[in-house]
């Protein structure tokens, strides 16, 4: 990459963890969680709660709950149909509860496509999973393998901006 795109894929992420700002408690957002349908990829409730274009680019605030001791299934963003500088960036801020993000790169052979385990998902190298909690920003760059698990004693609660489809490892 170089310089200029850089600088313009910081600023994206700025400016998707500045839209998240203004979600500062669960009761902002209480009502649309309890509308909440379950996403079958990330196996988790999600609730719509605002979308809008910003310079060509569709970006969706989501509400989520994922349940004590549980966790979202492992996903990546395949960066289609969307600008360069926020292609498959999607960022996450915690609202109550614990727990961790597991990040991680699909594996590639020489030709470009996945490697694949005996069950047919993609092989993925992670990296340590981090602790996050209330305030916790969570920045997932295009084509990053995701996974959340909420703590066994409180649901984990956050909103999300996501910037394009849903690709499942």
């Amino acid at each position: 990459l170089d310089q200029t795109e850089l600088t313009s894929r910081a600023q994206a992420e700025q400016a998707l963890r500045s839209r998240l700002d203004q979600y500062t408690s669960v009761d902002q957002i209480a009502k649309a969680l309890e509308d909440a349908k379950v996403d079958p990829q990330a196996g988790i409730r999600v609730a719509p709660l605002k979308e809008e274009t910003v310079n060509g680019v569709l970006i969706r605030d989501s509400g989520a709950i994922v349940k004590a001791g549980t966790r979202v299934n492992a996903h990546f963003h395949s960066g289609a149909n969307v600008s360069k500088e926020m292609s498959g960036y999607e960022v996450y801020k915690i609202l109550s509860g614990t727990g961790t993000i597991s990040l991680g790169t699909p594996l590639r052979a020489q030709d470009g496509s996945f490697l694949t385990n005996e069950e047919g998902k993609a092989k993925v190298s992670y990296e340590p999973p981090q602790p996050v909690g209330p305030g916790s920003y969570i920045v997932v760059k295009p084509g990053q393998v995701h996974s959340l698990e909420a703590g066994p004693d409180e649901d984990f609660k956050f909103v999300a901006d996501v910037c394009d489809n849903v690709a499942v490892e």
